[in-house]
């Protein structure tokens, strides 16, 4: 989309656009001290978050405090650099620390940024002393499963992480919800078929979702956010019954599922329009 752009809008080009429906919001009834961590571009969304939480104390008087902590390759690199310094200098309780992984001869420690390295773990325990925070996420795959992986094995609870997965790649796989009561448990196996495709699969829990069971036989699906953002992967199930393992954003009609964040509901054989 960032070539299309770059190569034919002019002034004056329209562009149809939906409202924001994306679910990596801050939470906003929470007055935990935030821990926004991001890599590279994912900065992004954590100017928001950052901004509404220095606009919101400005406003009440009362700061929510902020841990920032960001990656970067080097100077060159570091988006958002001046705003972030800004916003910390407005902040009473605003605490930052940038990381280069690749410093340029131009970066001086101590006065670029923080340290050396990059970010992961053991950098959020020498920053954090662990008490009641929110953590939210955003980066690179490897980064964000990482960080995701190391704070639920440290015991932090994963309803305090709060995530957005990067480009095409699913990073963060929750567990199946077990609201439905039929819901396939553990140890499970459905039987999957893909009927245009003429191709068939078992699952079982450890094969992820319908999405990935398909690629695992060498189906290609159109996928886009692989978090039931999009749609994009929107198909017609003709037998069985889905259950999400999260609740997905982007509508579906009757008869249609979400392939990214649904997996097969046991009693009956899934059959795919696919």
């Amino acid at each position: 989309m960032s070539r299309f752009l770059h190569a034919n809008a002019k002034p004056g080009f329209h562009i149809e656009a939906m409202a924001p429906r994306g679910k990596f919001v801050l939470s906003r009834s929470s007055d935990r001290p935030a821990v926004l961590i991001s890599g590279g571009v994912g900065i992004t969304p954590m100017i928001a978050m950052a901004e509404h939480i220095v606009a919101d104390g400005q406003r009440t008087g009362t700061f929510r405090p902020v841990h920032f902590i960001h990656g970067a390759r080097s100077g060159e690199a570091h988006a958002f650099r001046r705003q972030i310094a800004a916003l910390a200098g407005a902040h009473p309780d605003f605490r930052l620390h940038v990381s280069y992984s690749r410093p340029s001869n131009d970066d001086v420690l101590g006065e670029s940024h923080h340290a050396q390295g990059v970010v992961g773990i053991d950098t959020i325990k020498k920053i954090l002393s662990f008490g009641d925070y929110e953590f939210y996420l955003c980066g690179p795959a490897a980064f964000m499963k990482s960080l995701y992986d190391g704070l639920t094995g440290m015991g932090v609870p994963v309803d305090r992480i709060f995530y957005e997965s990067f480009g095409a790649a699913t990073v963060l796989k929750p567990e199946v919800q077990h609201g439905p009561a039929r819901t396939a448990a553990a140890g499970d196996v459905v039987p999957v078929r893909f009927i245009r495709s003429d191709a068939g699969a078992e699952w079982s829990r450890e094969r992820g979702t319908l999405l990935e069971l398909a690629e695992s036989i060498g189906l290609a699906p159109k996928f886009g956010c692989r978090s039931g953002i999009c749609g994009t992967c929107t198909t017609r199930i003709v037998g069985g019954a889905v259950d999400y393992i999260e609740d997905p954003v982007a509508p579906r009609g009757p008869g249609e599922v979400l392939l990214c964040c649904s997996v097969p509901r046991s009693g009956a054989d899934v059959v795919l329009d696919l």
